[in-house]
């Protein structure tokens, strides 16, 4: 488990007074108990099926094993699915496929205990029981795994790559391969968190931690995990980058949650700002984006002495924020370790506390001074990509924005003069709002495509609703 380094009673006193006079504090009205009440609970992960009513939600304990539940089922409870007796510190869910045949199979990485020859450091769960799922792996050099996380392949790709963190190290590898790989980056302290947009098969994965002096590291690879650029954010004392979040319409600008700050870079890494979240005295574990608003944003955490609830949000990309206070009943003991945005509900996520089970939380209204929200779209919508031309320079993607009225399965597909399929850019039940897709030149493959004319195209369950064409140049 990451090591806390406590703050003096007084430090934390100070902090929470210059909180509570600088922020606005929510309340408690919008949240609601989710289930697993008395448990620590340390991961959640949303894995989306077929349509919005078939989703799987799944949460790791620390000491009481993985834990199933089916939102859509009224009055379902949490199911427990074993791992009973493992020190679970990392939770993903691989998801490919599309339709009626889409899949998903969680994996859970966990902190061997070598006293009792228990050295398997991922499982994965197949068939109703979990299997170990840790080929490749040093695992004597890795102390546990701190961080999973794997893109989402959609239609007939086969299934894409995922990651792995623990002990300075980031492993990938393949999910019907099965064999991890170590990455080209490694050893400078401890891997936190890893972060992928996991339905845009870029490339690009992020992964952050401190060294082994304390220092904070974040790093991205473009390449999938095979190379990477490590920034060294510039914080004094102390840190470490425990949590990431990544714009899906903008991929130079992701978050990143530290020791007393959240941090933004909008121009992929080079720099980094503290944005208005700043000088507290809380751990921020977890960081989501709202799924139909990138400039929403939620940050949880936990203040280190005492181990307790913190929870903010902010509607404009982190200028500012207001406080959601512990609900009834939460405090001492019970800080947040995870967030998880809703992807079929705007303004909807899950918490995980470490003590007090899982809660849902509905974003309440801004001030009533603020400019009014946009209104959903009344129909499908299809723009003109931008830039077009454009280059195969993945500095230089084209963005395509749509859309939709209503919840159900979207696509947004690219082809090739002749109809053949080139890539799917979207594949999976988005609810009624504006949505933006990234294409960087690249087949479904990784491969690049020639210079050329290709077609892009909007689909809705089994319809094509809308096709624009565009020029790829050198």
């Amino acid at each position: 488990n990451i090591v806390m380094k406590f703050r003096t009673q007084l430090l934390t006193a100070c902090c929470l007074l210059a909180l509570s006079r600088s922020a606005f504090a929510q309340s408690t009205k919008d949240l609601e108990p989710y289930g697993l009440a008395g448990k620590k609970v340390i991961a959640l992960a949303l894995a989306r099926q077929a349509s919005a009513s078939g989703s799987f939600f799944y949460a790791t304990t620390s000491d009481a094993g993985v834990w199933r539940h089916v939102p859509a089922q009224v009055d379902t409870a949490w199911e427990s699915i074993g791992l009973i007796d493992k020190e679970i510190s990392a939770l993903d869910i691989h998801v490919w496929g599309s339709g009626p045949a889409l899949f998903h199979a969680p994996i859970a990485g966990v902190a061997p205990r070598w006293e009792n020859n228990d050295s398997t450091l991922v499982y994965r769960y197949e068939n109703g029981q979990w299997l170990a799922n840790d080929a490749g792996m040093a695992r004597r050099e890795i102390f546990q795994i701190r961080a999973l996380m794997s893109f989402e392949s959609g239609g007939h790709l086969p299934p894409a790559g995922t990651f792995a963190g623990g002990s300075g190290f980031v492993y990938r590898s393949n999910t019907s391969r099965r064999v991890w790989e170590l990455g080209y980056f490694g050893g400078i302290g401890g891997t936190n968190t890893i972060a992928v947009n996991r339905t845009q098969l870029s490339g690009v994965v992020w992964a952050g931690g401190e060294t082994t002096i304390f220092a904070p590291w974040i790093a991205k690879s473009l390449d999938e995990g095979k190379t990477w650029e490590v920034f060294y954010p510039d914080l004094s004392g102390d840190n470490a980058c425990d949590a990431l979040a990544l714009d899906p319409n903008d991929a130079n600008t992701v978050y990143a949650g530290m020791e007393g700050a959240v941090l933004k870079t909008t121009d992929a890494g080079r720099t980094w700002q503290k944005t208005g979240l700043r000088d507290t005295p809380v751990y921020f574990y977890g960081l989501a984006l709202d799924a139909n608003d990138a400039n929403h944003i939620y940050a949880g955490g936990t203040i280190a002495d005492p181990n307790t609830w913190a929870l903010w949000e902010s509607f404009d990309a982190g200028a500012t924020w207001r406080e959601i206070a512990a609900p009834n009943g939460t405090g001492a003991g019970q800080g947040i370790r995870s967030l998880v945005a809703d992807p079929n509900q705007a303004g909807v996520i899950y918490i995980a506390t470490a003590g007090y089970g899982v809660w849902k939380y509905q974003s309440a209204p801004t001030h009533v001074n603020d400019p009014p929200r946009n209104n959903l779209p009344q129909g499908f919508a299809l723009a003109q990509n931008v830039p077009n031309p454009f280059s195969r320079n993945a500095a230089q993607a084209t963005v395509m924005r749509y859309s939709i009225p209503a919840t159900q399965q979207i696509k947004v597909e690219i082809y090739d003069l002749l109809g053949k399929h080139v890539a799917t850019l979207v594949d999976r039940v988005q609810a009624p709002g504006e949505y933006t897709a990234q294409w960087n030149g690249k087949d479904a493959a990784g491969r690049l495509v020639p210079s050329r004319i290709y077609f892009y195209r909007l689909v809705a369950g089994m319809k094509t609703l809308a096709a624009r064409k565009m020029i790829l140049m050198q």
